[in-house]
Parts: structure tokens; C-alpha cells; sequence
């Protein structure tokens, strides 16, 4: 890939937000990365540490969560892309990027399972206290265990699931840049709003739009049931 290419950073995440870098099936080999995005074209740069960046496209779905609910916090249309890495190498770190016309994302990292060990964080409501908690917790544990790499959550990721903000206030806050997921899907993905009269939604969309996870679970609810194998 060109390394002389200069693009304008999206520091505050203004065309590329809520990135993640979800576990693949095999967490030795695969992964899936999910991004969001306010232009069709966007691609991802990455590289396996010490080598040049490869371009890989992904597939984009252009969507809004007014499909199943009317909310104005998310009714901004959006193209929300995804790439699914496999043949990767275990217990090695890969860094990437996503390209958006003349802007690029942060850089983030991630880093396969070992053969030898498993080093995980395990929590369950990142919603709690509207995430300064999660927040807090997550860094708290990350600096004193720096070597681990895979967060798991058992789901209640934001208090509504809803809501755009309660999911930006986390992920665009570069918490997980350097951290693979596997983050499963609580109650709290299907509320639609806590208000009278309380609305659900169907389906966990805005949970399946931003988590590119393995499609191995119940057919009925690919994504956001899967599961995956360490070592």
C-alpha cells in the first residue's frame, strides 16, 4: 500500500464513529471489525506489526434504526461497514485504520488468542451509571493488566437501546481501541425507550449494527447469539 498517502485525521469522530474489533469464531484466526459511516467508499487499512498496510474493502449496509423504531437520536442515515479477517496469525498484533475519503480514523490495534494462556476481562451492565462506571472500571483493570487483550460483556450495554449516545459515550471514547470484544446482547438491546408507554424493539437492531460478531448462533437471531473458540 502507498504509505504516502496524508489524510486529515478524524479526531473527534465527526465521519467515522463507533468502530469495534469484535472476536471471530476461531479467536486464534479470525475477527470481524465493525464501523459506521457518514460516506459510501470507506475501506480499512491494516497491517500485521512490523509490515505494510493491506486495503481490504468492506460491506456496507446503509441503514437508519427508523426501520423499526422512530427515534430522532438515530435517524441520521448511515452506511455501516464490516469486514470478517480470517487466516490471521495467533498471538500476533495487527493495527488498522478505516479510510474515508481525504479522512482516516484513529489508528487501532488488536492483538489474536495465545496458544499458551487466556487472558480475559469479564463485565456484565456497561450501562450502569449512564458508563462513567464502565469507563472507570475498564481502565482501572486495562492499566493494571495491560497484557489482556479480549473484553467479554454479558450484555445491558447501554440503559435504552436506543440510544446513539449511550453507545458513542463508550466506544468513541477510544476505551477499546487496542481490545478485541465479544460482548453478548441483555434485555437492554431491545428496549426502545423506558418511558410510558415502555416500547421494545423486535430485534436488537442497533446492537446487530454495531457488533460484527461470529454468524454461528440461532438462526433466528444471527449475531446477536454466537459463539467462539479459544484455543
Amino acid at each position: 500500500m502507498n504509505n504516502q498517502i496524508e489524510f486529515n485525521i478524524d479526531e473527534n469522530n465527526n465521519k467515522i464513529y463507533l468502530i469495534t474489533t469484535s472476536v471471530g469464531e476461531d479467536a486464534l484466526s479470525m475477527i470481524g471489525i465493525s464501523w459506521h459511516c457518514v460516506e459510501k467508499g470507506s475501506y480499512l487499512l491494516i497491517k500485521k506489526d512490523g509490515e505494510g498496510y493491506i486495503k481490504v474493502l468492506p460491506i456496507e449496509d446503509y441503514w437508519s434504526v427508523e426501520e423499526s423504531y422512530v427515534d430522532s437520536s438515530y435517524q441520521n442515515k448511515r452506511y455501516v461497514c464490516g469486514v470478517n479477517l480470517s487466516n490471521l496469525y495467533p498471538n500476533c498484533t495487527y493495527k488498522y485504520k478505516i479510510i474515508c475519503g481525504n479522512y482516516c480514523s484513529k489508528e487501532y490495534s488488536f492483538k489474536t488468542g495465545s496458544l499458551l494462556e487466556l487472558k480475559f476481562m469479564a463485565f456484565a451492565d456497561f450501562q450502569y451509571s449512564e458508563n462513567d462506571t464502565t469507563i472507570n472500571l475498564v481502565n482501572l483493570f486495562a492499566n493494571a493488566n495491560p497484557d489482556i487483550n479480549l473484553i467479554m460483556c454479558s450484555g445491558d450495554i447501554a440503559d435504552e437501546g436506543y440510544k446513539e449516545e449511550a453507545h458513542r459515550f463508550i466506544f468513541d471514547k477510544d476505551l477499546f481501541k487496542d481490545k478485541v470484544l465479544a460482548f453478548g446482547c441483555g434485555d437492554h438491546e431491545y428496549w426502545g425507550s423506558i418511558k410510558s408507554p415502555i416500547k421494545m424493539f423486535c430485534r436488537p437492531f442497533a446492537y446487530n449494527k454495531l457488533f460484527n460478531n461470529p454468524k454461528n448462533g440461532c438462526e433466528s437471531c444471527l449475531n446477536s447469539s454466537f459463539y467462539f473458540k479459544y484455543n
